[in-house]
């Protein structure tokens, strides 16, 4: 189970440096500042969870951490996933307008990754 998240880990990753790099360059001459800023937000949020995600794989030989791990791709998804989709959206006019309330739903979802550590249980080697 966590080899899966340990790949969706990597996935999550090496595309927040491809939408980096594509708001670097390409997408610099589209947005504005604000909104630059924005996507660069999403893009930090999701290239520093996408690292969180690999560190608990590798601690979930010894705790329980598939609710964090569950917690912090729905975040992922719904927080990053949101800008990055209403920031094209003002760009390039999609009409796609109600997609405002999941990013803070999947920012909710981050900060409940976070705390649900603080109720880690070990694995029973039994």
């Amino acid at each position: 189970m966590t080899k899966r998240y340990f790949q969706i880990a990597v996935i999550i990753g090496s595309s927040a440096v491809a939408l980096g790099a594509l708001g670097a360059h390409a997408l610099k001459k589209i947005l504005s500042v604000d909104a630059l800023a924005s996507f660069e937000t999403a893009v930090r949020y999701q290239l520093l969870h996408a690292v969180f995600l690999i560190v608990l794989t590798l601690f979930s030989s010894k705790y329980k951490v598939l609710w964090t791990l569950r917690l912090l791709v729905f975040g992922i998804l719904c927080f990053s996933g949101s800008i990055y989709l209403l920031l094209l959206n003002d760009a390039f006019n999609w009409g796609v307008n109600f997609l405002w309330p999941i990013t803070p739903i999947g920012g909710l979802a981050l900060i409940f990754g976070w705390l649900s550590l603080i109720w880690l249980k070990p694995i029973d080697k039994a």
